[in-house]
């Protein structure tokens, strides 16, 4: 979604992204399966994304944090992500060029938290669905009930 492409542009943040994930996915080591893609980027180049993903081993990562490329999470719990069921994830994201930051809750418990680097207090553009390593040519990924809404 180019959410910077709607009046008035994209969401300040911190914003909230609430969903509903239903996945069938089974992995290798070094697959993965992204639940989430939230860029900063208000271009079609998706220069700055910080994604939340299905690590082979079973639960939910966050990567391309505190900066592109890396995986430096302050927060990463391991906690299993089930499958063949619904499972609820609240993502909030900011992009505070200072002080951003994304934290991940999968069924109301933290699983996930980052520091975000190279943001400027928007987000422009998110992706959500099916997307995965190349490697990875079968899966199922569902979603529903996805609101992005202002933070408290």
């Amino acid at each position: 979604m180019q959410l910077w492409r709607l009046p008035p542009g994209g969401f300040a943040t911190p914003a909230v992204v609430d969903l509903w994930v239903w996945t069938d996915v089974a992995m290798k080591p070094g697959e993965w399966v992204s639940f989430a893609t939230l860029s900063a980027d208000a271009t079609d180049r998706w220069s700055r994304v910080v994604t939340v993903n299905l690590d082979p081993g079973g639960w939910v990562d966050v990567f391309h944090v505190p900066d592109q490329g890396e995986h430096r999470p302050t927060i990463e719990t391991h906690r299993p992500f089930p499958q063949r069921t619904w499972v609820h994830l609240s993502i909030r994201i900011d992009f505070d060029p200072r002080h951003g930051s994304i934290e991940v809750r999968q069924n109301d418990m933290l699983v996930d938290r980052a520091d975000v680097s190279g943001g400027h207090g928007r987000l422009e553009q998110a992706h959500f669905g099916m997307y995965a390593i190349p490697t990875l040519t079968t899966g199922k990924v569902c979603n529903d009930d996805l609101t992005i809404t202002a933070a408290r």
